[in-house]
């Protein structure tokens, strides 16, 4: 009777995580944002970028602080993987939203046949993110060399730019905000 039971549970919880992936994959439209992850803890907003596809701007909301967003983004690169790994860990200049400053790599993996960078832009409020749409159509970033740093980002990344759209960002972000103050 119990086993029965738990294997009725089982089911029905895969039959739950399907329908909700299903949804989540049938909602990416290219060039529109969407909540595409959800765990226990956080929620993310992303869309796909227009120069490099796979490489996502994603708008992280982490439960305890549903007001908030952390920014991140990846790129691929099929430059020197020695010296790509060199960026684990460090700072990087970006041009991005219209001003200079510095992100962060957060880690470095194989993939595919090049490497992928996981970068951390940083942290911004929700309000000034949804009125981004109103402001712009396209959000882009530019990842430059500065005199300070050893590691020249120019001889790690072969496409040194990125943008990606606001089409349904306000609603995404709305969307997100609602999952998140649930967790």
């Amino acid at each position: 009777m119990y086993l029965k039971s738990f294997i009725l549970l089982f089911i029905f919880s895969i039959t739950l995580q399907s329908e909700q992936l299903d949804e989540l994959m049938a909602a990416h439209v290219d060039n529109k944002w969407i909540v595409d992850f959800i765990s226990e803890n956080e929620v993310y907003a992303t869309v796909n970028g227009t120069i490099t596809y796979g490489d996502r701007l994603r708008f992280r909301l982490v439960k305890g602080s549903c007001d908030m967003v952390n920014i991140l983004t990846s790129v691929y690169t099929i430059l020197d993987p020695t010296k790509v790994a060199q960026l684990k860990g460090r700072s990087i200049s970006i041009q991005f939203l219209g001003e200079e400053k510095k992100a962060n790599v957060l880690y470095v993996i194989p993939f595919l046949s090049g490497q992928r960078a996981l970068i951390d832009l940083g942290w911004a409020d929700v309000d000034s993110l949804k009125n981004l749409s109103d402001k712009m159509k396209i959000i882009d970033i530019k990842y430059i060399d500065s005199d300070s740093e050893t590691i020249k980002v120019s001889k790690c990344f072969d496409i040194l730019e990125n943008s990606w759209s606001t089409n349904g960002l306000s609603e995404a972000l709305d969307h997100a905000i609602k999952i998140c103050r649930k967790l």
